[in-house]
């Protein structure tokens, strides 16, 4: 059963996801995510027929140049770890030496899921955009940055501005770790303190 392009078109739509362009003769479909400020620009191909989809992100650098040697070395070691350390997707360098990272999806006989376009798309949003911050900041200031779990939430934050004289409980209701709660004291000019910096995360009870 293969999969069609008004298939891949209608999950995207069911995700939020706008598509912005697409091309029937090359069976492509384009569109970008937005997440931390930061563009990734898509490419959803359909080979053989729909058993064959393959998805490329590509991070839009800002101010990118051509990579001197030394600096493109460092920007292959890092995706070269990329590969290494992460199990999905798989990093490299296009024809215009653009990061990328691909997704193939081997379908055979069967059709795509919702599922399956669901996983990239949270991938995308969650690891990917950490993972191209890290190289924005490789390729446009020679900073090697860490890829990092995110150590605070947009909720988090959002409730420490517009709380800031709570923010020790906020801390403690997200069970945020010793280093996310001392980050988000800082946020709002506190110092934490030993106490506060020691949650405990209450038990959730599912029934």
């Amino acid at each position: 059963m293969a999969t069609t392009i008004e298939q891949v078109c209608g999950y995207l739509n069911d995700l939020g996801v706008s598509v912005s362009e697409v091309d029937r003769d090359n069976e492509q479909i384009l569109f970008f995510l937005s997440p931390l400020n930061l563009s990734l620009r898509c490419y959803i191909n359909l080979r053989s027929e729909g058993k064959y989809i393959v998805v490329t992100c590509y991070p839009e650098i800002v101010n990118q140049a051509p990579l001197a040697p030394l600096r493109r070395e460092q920007v292959l070691e890092r995706l070269n770890a990329f590969n290494c350390d992460f199990i999905y997707g798989r990093w490299g360098l296009g024809d215009n030496e653009e990061p990328r990272v691909t997704f193939p999806l081997h379908l055979e006989d069967a059709a795509l899921t919702h599922r399956q376009i669901w996983s990239v798309i949270f991938i995308l949003k969650d690891l990917v955009i950490l993972q191209a911050q890290s190289l924005q900041l490789l390729i446009g200031a020679g900073i090697q940055a860490p890829v990092e779990e995110a150590l605070l939430s947009g909720i988090a934050i959002s409730a420490a501005l517009g709380h800031p004289s709570r923010v020790a409980e906020i801390a403690h209701v997200l069970c945020l770790q010793p280093a996310a709660a001392h980050a988000l004291h800082e946020l709002v000019g506190e110092t934490a303190t030993v106490q506060d910096e020691e949650v405990e995360c209450p038990r959730l009870l599912l029934n």
